[in-house]
């Protein structure tokens, strides 16, 4: 269990990079749908724990500098006129060697398009052990 929500955690941090690194210059509002796979459904059982988690990813993102904007925590979190901090948008334009020296946002953004994959695993463990380094 704790792997899986390190995994999904990762996930939604990198779809959220993703989306963030696709926009770059322009601010976006950044919220659950843009990093929950499926998207949630307020029919769901499990709408409730899965928006929670998608909030705590979002307050995690902006807590930590990595996106910069205003952070509504009304209900479920959104990140008003989100954009990657100079500090994350530096660690997302280096080339990475291990990928033919594409850059991690757009190894993200490949990923991201294909939720559920080896791929977007695979790109999410490199984007943690990025963010860790910071």
């Amino acid at each position: 269990m704790v792997d899986d929500n390190i995994s999904e955690f990762n996930a939604q941090v990198t779809r959220a990079i993703a989306a963030l690194y696709k926009a770059h210059p322009t601010k976006i509002d950044l919220g659950a749908e843009h990093i929950l796979v499926p998207p949630a459904a307020k029919a769901d059982a499990d709408f409730e724990t899965r928006m929670e988690f998608a909030s705590g990813t979002l307050a995690w993102l902006f807590r930590n500098g990595l996106v910069t904007g205003e952070l509504n925590e009304d209900s479920f979190s959104l990140i008003f006129g989100a954009q990657l901090s100079a500090r994350s948008y530096e660690t997302f334009i280096r080339p990475e060697a291990n990928a033919n020296n594409r850059p991690l946002g757009q190894l993200a953004i490949s990923a991201s398009s294909q939720p559920g994959t080896k791929e977007e695993s695979v790109v999410a463990e490199l984007v943690a052990r990025r963010l860790l380094k910071g």
